[in-house]
């Protein structure tokens, strides 16, 4: 081996100056809750706790104008089919003014309610700050400083990126929407929930593309948004199939709900895209007929363009889990009947064996949630990429997700591979670190206000404390901790991850999964080889990113760089105040949580180490190759165990081998530390995908792995040409 002439591998830290090149294609935690809180649904009954009501906290004032009410069902009502007379897949305008006025005439599903007070509404609701936009919340700030003005915005006014990627992170687009009626707004509120796009047309870096469906959507970020700033998908593709924005068809503009920063969509896709396949995202100023609309996310769709890039493939059966305050969506068990689940889970696109795609499903819940515990790793791994669902989970834990798995148990996608293993993702994450930290259930709500929105303290208690029950204090220079602005200043007993708008706290215990029956996928923490690979992927997400050193110096720039914008956001949801205090929160925030990963026992060392890898793919007979490795361990007689997984699709599944040091693999001398083996044989056309797993022997196992990021980013070798 010491011929190979591969470099010498290591694991360093990743600062954002390497920060991952956006890939091109190639040529509801309160959104349920919030929904039925919306209009006529709010009463004044409801409205009026008021002072030292049962919720705690001072009262507010009146509550603002609420925007255009909707259906409370999340399900998409199909009205293009009924109303399309010439049968060409989508609605012209006088097809629309049909369908609008028919839409005008129904009954509101649900509680939604059109043109009622909206939400915010009534009196303040209860405890007086409401959720962020109540009159005691983000208006203090608002009042404190002056109005900001509507603002016009023309192509010529701004710096144009054609030589960037759709979803880099270090630039800034603004993204010019036109529409051809002057009530578009109210066009795009009718038809909310619906599969009818409104055309527009786009124009971004001097380029025009006309024809764009776009429509509002999100739940909370709909229901629970006073004013004019709600989150759009716009179509690229909707007429023409070949018109796409840098090669992507679909965009997701969200307006950043309860996350004055802006920044946590871009943070989450800069931290989990480290490490696996994850939603791309950055930030863009919107211009709808000329005037500044603002400030969005701009986060990537989950469809077949993102399946090609990730995966190598656009085949498979996409998920979605909407956002379920009530927990019901985590994968868990609910017999064998496919209305139970129809309920939490809705199929992404069109798929050929509908029923199928449900069996598979159930099948899937059945397996994680009654296979018993000695056989979880003989059984599952059958019908979950394990080191997807541990990267998963790991990342929900590391950036606090108030909106994710563990919080809720929904609001995550799944993608069902073409080799019938399902794999979980991320998904809406304008929650992370600490802006969705806010109790629902328990004692008395305390004093302190959101230092974010700038307003009083909302309900307390049991359900913001860390699992185990242990209190966050003071820091150490007597401020609150982070969190706690969104919770009251003290909670009770903690209930951990489960029930209703339960959110981790930065003190939460790296495996507060492990024992929760609701979180099925928490299971998988009780076999001790995956336990190990969980802490250990943990650990490097620590290490490599949320380090505030790394994370601080990407999350600054960005909020330098969109600065003016915010200040100008006349729509914005937040005050400029509290985006001016959101990055110190943000710091805090994740400071915490980053020493509770270095300090936690369950993350103590000594940890595995491998470095010195190398590899070489070599002929092996006529048409085949095969891949020989060798890797140095930090103290070979503590690890029990070292592989090489390898795989010739881009993300598995990979097969294991064990490798050797005992001199007889390529590896050197015996018992040197060294370890080397070789692939099973595979096609000389074909590239391999690989990592190295090591395993040492300790009573709680720990793990290491090469590159850190495993199965998730793993290395590439193909056969050098001069060799075939």
């Amino acid at each position: 081996m010491a011929a190979f002439a591969a470099p010498l591998m290591t694991a360093p830290k990743v600062h954002p100056s390497a920060w991952l090149a956006p890939t091109r294609p190639r040529p509801i935690l309160a959104g349920v809750v919030r929904g039925l809180l919306l209009g006529a649904a709010l009463t004044p009954a409801m409205a009026q706790d008021g002072p030292g009501g049962p919720f705690g906290g001072p009262a507010g004032g009146p509550g603002g104008q609420g925007g255009p009410g909707g259906p409370a069902s999340a399900r998409e009502q199909k009205l293009v089919e009924r109303f399309d007379t010439d049968n060409n897949g989508r609605l012209d305008q006088e097809e629309r003014n049909t369908a609008r006025k028919w839409q005008q005439q129904q009954p509101r599903r649900g509680m939604g309610g059109r043109g009622g007070p909206g939400f915010p509404g009534g009196p303040g609701f209860p405890g007086g700050a409401g959720f962020p936009g109540g009159a005691g919340g983000r208006e203090a700030d608002a009042a404190a400083e002056s109005p900001r003005q509507p603002v016009t915005i023309a192509p010529e006014d701004v710096t144009n990126f054609v030589d960037h990627a759709l979803y880099d992170p270090a630039v800034v687009r603004t993204i010019f929407l036109e529409f051809p009626t002057a009530d578009w707004f109210e066009e795009l509120a009718d038809f909310y929930r619906t599969d009818v796009e409104v055309p527009a047309t786009m124009r971004v870096d001097g380029v025009e593309y006309r024809d764009v469906g776009a429509g509002f959507r999100g739940n909370s970020s709909y229901f629970g948004v006073q004013g004019k700033k709600k989150s759009f998908s716009l179509s690229v593709d909707a007429v023409d199939s070949k018109q796409k924005l840098y090669g992507f068809g679909e965009l997701n503009l969200l307006n950043c709900n309860d996350d004055p920063s802006y920044l946590r969509e871009a943070i989450h896709a800069f931290v989990a895209r480290q490490f696996t396949p994850a939603l791309q995202a950055n930030i863009v100023q919107l211009v709808v007929n000329g005037e500044n609309w603002g400030l969005y996310a701009n986060v990537q769709q989950f469809d077949k363009t993102f399946l090609d890039g990730e995966y190598g493939t656009k085949k498979g059966v996409r998920w979605k889990v909407p956002a379920n305050p009530r927990g019901g969506a985590g994968l868990a068990w609910q017999g064998e009947e496919r209305e139970a689940y129809e309920r939490s889970y809705e199929l992404k696109g069109k798929v050929e064996d509908e029923a199928g795609a449900w069996q598979r499903l159930i099948e899937l819940c059945r397996v994680l949630n009654t296979t018993p515990i000695e056989d979880l790793e003989r059984v599952v791994p059958g019908v979950l990429d394990i080191d997807a669902a541990l990267w998963f989970l790991a990342i929900d834990a590391a950036l606090l997700d108030g909106d994710g798995y563990q919080s809720r148990a929904s609001d995550f996608l799944l993608w069902e591979g073409p080799d019938h293993r399902f794999r979980p993702l991320p998904y809406d994450s304008n929650e992370i670190l600490g802006a969705g930290m806010r109790g629902m259930r328990g004692g008395p709500g305390g004093q302190a206000g959101p230092p974010e929105q700038g307003g009083p303290g909302r309900r307390g208690g049991n359900g913001d404390a860390p699992p185990g029950g242990r209190d966050v204090g003071p820091l150490e220079d007597g401020s609150a901790p982070p969190g706690s602005e969104r919770r009251g200043q003290r909670g009770g007993r903690g209930g951990g991850p489960g029930g209703m708008m339960g959110a981790p706290s930065p003190t939460s215990s790296p495996l507060a999964l492990a024992d929760q029956q609701a979180r099925p996928l928490g299971r998988l923490l009780l076999v001790p080889r995956w336990r190990a690979a969980y802490l250990a992927h943990l650990r490097a997400i620590s290490t490599q990113a949320l380090e505030w050193e790394i994370l601080g110096e990407f999350a600054t720039s960005l909020h330098t760089k969109i600065d003016a914008m915010a200040k100008q956001d006349d729509k914005a949801l937040a005050s400029y105040t509290a985006f001016g205090k959101s990055l110190q929160s943000l710091q805090r925030t994740a400071m915490a949580r980053h020493q509770t990963l270095q300090e936690h026992a369950c993350m103590q060392g000594p940890w595995p180490e491998l470095s010195d890898l190398r590899a070489e793919v070599g002929r092996h007979g006529e048409r085949d190759a095969k891949l020989a490795v060798c890797v140095r361990s930090n103290d070979a007689s503590k690890v029990a165990n070292v592989w090489l997984h390898v795989s010739t699709a881009k993300r598995g599944p990979f097969a294991a081998v064990v490798l050797h040091d005992d001199g007889q693999h390529g590896d050197g001398a015996a018992d040197d530390g060294v370890f080397g083996g070789s692939s099973e044989p595979f096609a000389q056309n074909e590239a391999v995908h690989y990592y190295i797993e090591a395993l040492d022997d300790g009573e709680q196992p720990k793990a290491a792995f090469l590159p850190a990021a495993a199965s998730g980013r793993p290395l590439r070798a193909e056969l050098d040409d001069k060799k075939r």
